[in-house]
């Protein structure tokens, strides 16, 4: 019904990418046939993209029990369960078969998500999956069909089990070519189409010149690595002389959710990148890749009444699975974390410890020779002369043009754009050899401050936070204040040979990242510039989301002016 109405596979003879889109993902059964037809192919095989809507998730152990029925597809289905996401509105994107295949499962109103969905002219088939009409009528509406045309490239098709005449007038007057076929079974007919090609705007050509990338931080690591698996080449100038030079050096950096009891735009957007994050970090890892790090586990102590409401107003609010945050005794608390500790709190199973710098250089690796890294190359001047964008480098003659621009500089970004509402925020953390008691530490531990588990004989202890300072001096007194706050969770800990660092962190007023098309923010500017930068201190959470990479691809476009 989907698969042979579209022509599959035939059409992917020919392709190195074919994007395939979905309406009502349900078991995830379409998903699994198509992706067990790809891997029957011969190579060259095409890279696959999926995208599916959803607005009711079903649970992954419901989702087995569907799934179990076709016993030849027990492997495949083990593969979707592990990387299938918290049921968290708006987009996820998930990798598998080494990053051939990518499912993005948009979580919501299917005409909301798709309309989201910032990438035009993108999808070569469809398979409208919804349901019948008659019960499901929100599926098959006229603002959905639009949204189709828009996604669709020329020559698009689809493929629907109903046959139902609203449907196939909805989408004629959309402007695909439909026809009736004969349907599945004892379904007497079905829908299928083409988008017509006269219909369609011309597919986005690539562009002649790779794309560049402002900054080699994990933003700007992240969205050279979504624009390499897109296709494009690019360049990736970072000012200093090795990745992660800025606040990405973090020598370990805590990973844990940040959830918001009102389950606001923010809480929706750290929950989707936190699970993000995981998924690349654990899809790395599996490749064989190096990777400083543990998901050991986040603890959250309660050590003062503020923090204690917090935790309540999250877990009287939230309905989230164990895994994820559970309340824990005290004594619960001293189990996970192998050492004695003041306060139960709440634990974070999913969480840990990332070096970022081990990610950066791990994705940049695993682009391979579509990356080029060029290091030393600081950007003096960013400007459009209405053919494309022109980035001057110190010290170079020739300025570089490209139609794709990815600003990932963090704070940096306010000397080429001075209108963007941008602060820096100091922060410096400290490393030491701890004594015996202390080394047993299994899991991160976060009472406001954050102290990661014994690696090559240190722990990280972090972080200042001070707003409104660009300077990363070492700062003393800063020093003695975190030894003072281990103390207060420690009496009498002896911290050995301690080490400071410092960087500087970029942020908005709002505490939200600027992500996506500079002309959501900037609506002057001219097209081709891409924002990926005030990460915060929860750049583990959303520096890897790709939006240096497409407009507004994911929900929501975060706008800081109010």
């Amino acid at each position: 019904m989907f698969l042979a109405q579209n022509g599959l596979p035939g059409r992917l003879a020919d392709c190195d990418r074919f994007t395939l889109a979905e309406t009502g993902f349900g078991t995830g059964l379409n998903f699994l046939a198509l992706w067990q037809m790809w891997k029957a192919l011969p190579e060259p095989r095409p890279d696959l993209c999926y995208i599916t809507t959803e607005l009711h998730p079903m649970r992954p152990e419901d989702m087995a029990r569907a799934h179990a029925v076709w016993p030849e597809l027990a492997e495949l289905s083990a593969a979707l369960l592990r990387a299938y996401p918290h049921p968290f509105p708006g987009e996820h994107v998930r990798y598998l078969e080494g990053g051939r295949i990518e499912l993005r499962l948009l979580l919501g109103d299917a005409v909301e998500c798709l309309a989201a969905f910032g990438e035009a002219h993108c999808v070569d088939a469809w398979f409208l999956d919804g349901f019948a009409p008659a019960g499901n009528e929100g599926m098959w509406t006229q603002a959905l069909f639009a949204e189709m045309a828009r996604m669709s490239k020329a020559g698009a098709t689809l493929a629907s089990f109903t046959a139902a005449g609203h449907v196939r007038r909805g989408l004629a007057a959309a402007g695909f070519l439909m026809e009736k076929a004969r349907g599945f079974g004892r379904k007497r007919d079905m829908l299928k189409g083409v988008y017509r090609i006269e219909a369609a705007a011309p597919a986005m050509v690539k562009g002649s010149q790779p794309a560049v990338v402002i900054g080699g931080g994990v933003a700007g690591v992240g969205a050279a690595w979504h624009l390499a698996r897109q296709g494009r080449e690019v360049v990736m100038l970072e000012a200093g002389d090795d990745l992660a030079a800025g606040a990405s050096g973090n020598p370990a950096a805590a990973f844990a959710p940040y959830f918001t009891a009102d389950w606001s735009e923010r809480g929706q957007l750290y929950a989707r990148g936190f699970g993000h994050a995981r998924h690349i970090w654990q899809g790395l890892k599996a490749e064989g890749f190096q990777l400083e790090g543990e998901l050991c586990g986040v603890l959250a102590l309660e050590v003062d009444k503020p923090g204690k409401d917090r935790h309540a107003r999250l877990l009287a609010k939230l309905s989230l699975p164990d895994s994820v945050m559970r309340k824990v005794s005290r004594e619960e608390a001293r189990y996970l974390a192998g050492v004695d500790v003041p306060a139960g709190g709440v634990f974070y199973g999913e969480g840990g410890w990332m070096c970022m710098k081990s990610l950066c250089r791990a994705l940049l690796t695993h682009a391979g020779e579509s990356i080029e890294f060029m290091p030393n190359s600081r950007v003096t001047q960013l400007e459009h002369d209405g053919i494309g964008w022109r980035v001057s480098i110190q010290g170079q003659c020739h300025a570089m043009l490209t139609d794709h621009v990815v600003l990932a500089t963090g704070f940096g970004a306010k000397a080429l754009l001075p209108d963007l509402p941008l602060e820096a925020v100091r922060g410096q953390l400290i490393s030491f050899r701890p004594d015996d008691r202390l080394a047993r530490l299994k899991t991160v531990i976060n009472w406001g401050e954050y102290l990661t588990p014994l690696h090559d004989g240190r722990m990280v202890l972090g972080s200042s936070f001070v707003r409104h300072d660009a300077l990363s001096d070492i700062r003393n007194d800063e020093v003695d204040v975190l030894l003072g706050k281990l103390k207060q969770i420690f009496p009498g800990v002896d911290a050995k040979d301690v080490k400071p660092w410092a960087a500087i962190r970029c942020a908005t007023p709002q505490r939200m990242p600027l992500m996506g098309d500079v002309r959501a923010f900037l609506p002057q500017m001219p097209a081709g510039l891409y924002l990926h930068l005030a990460h915060g201190s929860r750049g583990t959470l959303t520096g890897l989301l790709d939006g240096g990479h497409k407009c507004s691809h994911f929900e929501p476009i975060i706008h800081c002016f109010g």
